[in-house]
């Protein structure tokens, strides 16, 4: 068609007020009304636009739980989740930090609690050969522990759960290490980067502690639970106590070990604080 029609000024197929200088090929320059005398030559053709280019992005921190925060750089071949940077921990690692850390509180318990243990096993000791007798016959009786004995006992959890609260929280919160997790490179931090603090590391402690001191029974099956769900939990490897609490533990490098840990900013005290976020 744009060899069939010369070049020239023509009403304009859309606005018919109008009428506007066909080149050949396309539209080009400003119209003119309708009745009005063209000009005896074609309206200037603007300049060609210089090409976009195209600037370098700039660099920006990635806010809290964006894409950017939290990726895996190939998850074909068994690269790690990064979490701000980090691999999430190897379970190898964790289980044995937590192996470390069950003996450091085991050795605590003995030196404090050493003194109560010895007390209540003087208690419980002529009641225990008792019914042994009773099993064998010798004894009418069934015997039953003494009321001091029930005290003893009590006073022993609760100075368990104190030490192992004042082993584990406040590290935890100010640097995200308990000594296993220094001791194998590994730290707890939050899903917005940030170290623990202490309202989640009470959190997290407290979800495998207080069924100790209230539902004891349940307290080894509870544990073992919550310690195995990692195995199978993808891709972050939460347990139950980080799931809940918004949690991930990470692989330390070289450098951050160099570096002191980063606190948790003043933020943190704010009315964000209000609520445990849920991993």
């Amino acid at each position: 068609m744009s060899d069939a029609i010369a070049p020239g000024w023509y009403p304009d197929p859309v606005d018919t007020d109008v009428q506007r200088y066909w080149d050949g090929e396309q539209w080009v320059g400003a119209p003119i009304p309708v009745d009005a005398t063209p000009p005896a030559t074609p309206p200037p053709t603007p300049p060609p636009r210089p090409p976009a280019v195209a600037l370098p992005p700039t660099p920006q921190a990635a806010p809290a739980g964006s894409p950017q925060a939290i990726q895996v750089a190939d998850p074909y071949r068994g690269t790690p989740f990064l979490v701000y940077g980090k691999p999430v921990a190897a379970l190898g690692a964790r289980f044995m930090a937590r192996f470390v850390d069950i003996l450091a509180v085991l050795v605590l318990n003995i030196v404090v609690n050493g003194w109560f243990a010895y007390q209540w096993w003087l208690e419980v000791a002529p009641t225990v050969a008792q019914t042994q007798r009773w099993m064998a016959g010798q004894a009418s009786e069934l015997p039953v522990a003494s009321h001091r004995a029930g005290n003893l006992q009590l006073a022993i959890l609760g100075i368990g759960l104190v030490l192992w609260f004042a082993y584990e929280v406040p590290a935890q919160a100010t640097t995200g290490q308990t000594l296993g997790k220094r001791l194998f490179q590994i730290r707890v931090i939050r899903h917005d980067g940030q170290l623990p603090g202490f309202r989640w590391s009470f959190a997290r402690w407290a979800f495998m502690a207080l069924p100790t001191a209230c539902f004891w029974p349940c307290f080894v099956p509870l544990q073992v639970v919550d310690a195995l769900w990692c195995t199978w939990d993808r891709p972050l490897r939460h347990c139950l106590h980080d799931r809940l609490f918004g949690t991930t533990v990470v692989q330390l490098g070289p450098e951050d070990l160099r570096a002191p840990a980063a606190r948790p900013p003043a933020a943190e005290h704010t009315d964000q604080d209000q609520e445990l976020p849920g991993g």
